[in-house]
């Protein structure tokens, strides 16, 4: 399985406007990351789809998008997504 993740996470990240990937399990737990992707993301990745997911939606789990703009005008946008029991965080520039 870590094979194919890491594999994924490269994929992911030769994407236009891709700066990093998060992965995580539904604990926090980081199960890999590249580029800006921080470990430290993986808690509250974890925990943003588990409060997504109590959503009364249609049967899709729900996509969280996350806007961040810094003082240096840099805008970036965190794209949030679980698929099974991985909770998948994109980061890309705006």
């Amino acid at each position: 399985m870590e094979t194919t993740l890491q594999e994924k996470i490269k994929e992911v990240m030769q994407q236009p406007n891709v700066s990093g990937v998060v992965c995580a399990d539904m604990s926090g737990l980081c199960l890999g990351h590249k580029g800006d992707g921080s470990e430290k993301l993986a808690g509250p990745i974890a925990a943003m789809c588990e409060e997504a997911n109590k959503l009364p939606t249609s049967q899709e789990l729900p996509v969280i998008v996350v806007e961040a703009y810094g003082s240096n005008t840099e805008a970036k946008t965190l794209l949030i997504k679980q698929s099974d029991k991985v909770c998948t965080g994109i980061i890309k520039d705006v």
